[in-house]
C-alpha cells in the first residue's frame, strides 16, 4: 500500500452531530420510539424512588424531572407530540401499576385471583 486510507466504513451522510429532529425533516422519515410501557427497569426505578421520597413534594419534584427528561429525550430523537404523549401515558399507567405492586403486593387477591 502506498499510504492511503481505506474507506471499510464508509460514514452516513448525515453528521451525528445534527439532531436527529433535523435529520428527520431533511429526510421523511419516521422515528419509532421503543416503548416507554416496555423500560421496565425505569418504570421499576422510577416506582421505588417516588416511594422512598418522603414527602409529596419531593415526589412531585422527581416524577416532574423523570417526565420533563423522558420528553426531552423523544423530542430531540424527532418524535412528534402525539406519540411523546402517548408514550409517557404508557409509562405513567407502568409506573402506577408498579407501585400499586408494591404497595399491595399479593394482599389484593389473598388466595388467588379466582
Amino acid at each position: 500500500m502506498n499510504g492511503e486510507q481505506l474507506d471499510l466504513f464508509p460514514t452516513p451522510a448525515t453528521s451525528s452531530l445534527v439532531p436527529a429532529a433535523q435529520q428527520v425533516a431533511k429526510t421523511g422519515a419516521e422515528i419509532v420510539v421503543f416503548p416507554l410501557a416496555c423500560r421496565r427497569g425505569k418504570i421499576v426505578e422510577t416506582a421505588h424512588t417516588l416511594v422512598s421520597r418522603k414527602t409529596a413534594e419531593g415526589k412531585q419534584s422527581y416524577w416532574t424531572r423523570v417526565i420533563r427528561s423522558l420528553r426531552g429525550e423523544m423530542q430531540s430523537r424527532g418524535c412528534r407530540a402525539e406519540e411523546i404523549n402517548v408514550q409517557l401515558g404508557a409509562f405513567r399507567f407502568g409506573v402506577g401499576v408498579e407501585l400499586s405492586h408494591l404497595e399491595y403486593g399479593d394482599r389484593r387477591f389473598p388466595g388467588g385471583a379466582a
